[in-house]
């Protein structure tokens, strides 16, 4: 990431995005130099360029949640169809 102004004596920064907020992005540096904070909180309006990389974590995080969000959607369907079915039975009596 580059900034457009000095953030934390610097302009540069490379490392995992920690967390985001409306105000800006925290930033775990990967190589902080000696006496310098492990993370930094960059404005979104000092960023000037960034480069976003997908890492094999980021990608296995997104493929669990893809798999839980269409098990919990199968079971959602498989309890209506369920219920539906009891209802027919029902008004079939």
């Amino acid at each position: 990431l580059e900034t457009s102004v000095l953030v934390g004596d610097r302009k540069r920064f490379k490392g995992k995005i920690a967390a985001a907020d409306a105000d800006g992005i925290l930033i775990e540096r990967d190589k902080a130099a000696y006496g310098e904070e492990p993370t930094v909180r960059v404005p979104y309006d000092a960023i000037a360029e960034a480069r976003l990389v997908l890492t094999d974590d980021l990608i296995r995080d997104a493929l669990s949640k893809d798999n839980r969000a269409r098990k919990e959607a199968r079971k959602r369907r498989g309890e209506a169809e369920d219920a539906a079915e009891e209802n027919e039975t029902e008004q079939e009596s």
